[in-house]
């Protein structure tokens, strides 16, 4: 498949595209294994593996601690530590220290958070041929503390968090909805984001270009296929040309 000349406007993805996610998440991570065992909660290894199941349940989910109907985020996600330090340490915390240390995790989470090399420099050069709008899938609860800290209305001109919306990528709803902001039709625009289900996939439903952040994975059979490939945010600059 091949790019148009030309576009009027980028819709990017933001996590795993535009910033280091997974460096967030594993900082905080190492974080909370570090401040249970600091408050002799358990062996070190024990007091670890709880952080490391808290983190994957917080993006998986588990089993064993399902989000009950029409609860909020804080709790959720103070349900989720209280039942990870619970199934790996001998401590049993309430939901008040489940809280505590909640905040806590995210806080520094949120605080290691940055973008990944050379996407700012890119950004002002992309703003200067296009509208840019950010979409990112999650609860305003995680995505809003991210974008305030990244600051990255500095450089785009809409920011789309799909927890203010009844739908998330990759319903094509919300690539209408981007659309309208940015009063462009589907073809002239292109997005770019790293997840296949979510953005490639998205883009596909609303008629919409897309570029994969492929981050040296492969494409599979059946996986949806984008327009173009590149391995990073910042290789945008070769293939767009600007």
């Amino acid at each position: 498949m091949k790019l148009k000349t030309f576009y009027k406007a980028l819709f990017l993805d933001l996590d795993h595209t535009l910033c280091d996610t997974a460096d967030a998440d594993r900082k905080g991570e190492h974080f909370f294994g570090q401040m249970l065992f600091q408050e002799q909660i358990d062996g070190e290894m024990e007091c670890f593996k709880a952080a490391s199941l808290f983190m994957n349940a917080l993006y998986h989910g588990h089993s064993d601690c399902e989000r009950i109907l029409d609860e909020n985020e804080t709790d959720y996600r103070s349900r989720l530590i209280q039942f990870a330090v619970a199934s790996q340490t001998h401590f049993k915390p309430d939901l008040k220290k489940s809280k505590y240390w909640l905040e806590a995790v995210m806080d520094h989470r949120i605080k290691s958070l940055s973008f990944f090399e050379g996407t700012v420099e890119l950004l002002e050069k992309l703003s200067s041929n296009y509208k840019l709008i950010v979409i990112t899938n999650g609860p305003l609860y995680s995505q809003k503390p991210k974008v305030d800290k990244l600051q990255i209305t500095k450089w785009t001109d809409h920011v789309l968090m799909c927890g203010a919306f009844p739908w998330q990528k990759p319903d094509p709803r919300i690539f209408q909805e981007a659309l309208k902001r940015v009063n462009c039709s589907s073809e002239e625009v292109i997005h770019v984001g790293d997840s296949l289900k979510s953005d490639i996939q998205g883009a596909w439903n609303a008629g919409i270009d897309s570029i994969w952040i492929s981050d040296k994975k492969t494409l599979n059979e059946s996986d949806p296929v984008p327009n173009a490939i590149v391995e990073s945010f910042v290789d945008l600059e070769n293939l767009l040309r600007v």
